[in-house]
């Protein structure tokens, strides 16, 4: 279900919820193959490959957040950089 109001992430929220799942197992498998036929990653970086295959799976949540946040015109500050999402106009869909 594409919704053109959403410049960042076009579908609803539970999709997004629900492509957090499916891309770990995505990205798990990948791992687990790369790891069977090369050895990659190893013992040490393997907790770290495990960490951001993690981190990237999230990013759908992340997107369809900041969606909601550019929605409803919220203001972000974090250790005194402030970001605006009320000044960033809507996206123009041709």
């Amino acid at each position: 279900m594409n919704r053109p109001e959403n410049a960042l992430w076009p579908f609803s929220t539970r999709a997004a919820l629900v492509a957090v799942p499916m891309v770990l197992l995505a990205l798990a498998a990948v791992i687990v193959v790369t790891r069977v036929l090369t050895g990659w990653p190893d013992s040490a970086s393997g907790r770290l490959v495990v960490i951001g295959a993690f981190a990237f799976s999230l990013i759908p949540v992340l997107l369809a957040l900041a969606d909601a946040l550019m929605r409803q015109g919220a203001s972000v500050e974090f250790k005194g950089v402030k970001l605006n999402l009320a000044s960033i106009p809507p996206c123009q869909h041709s």
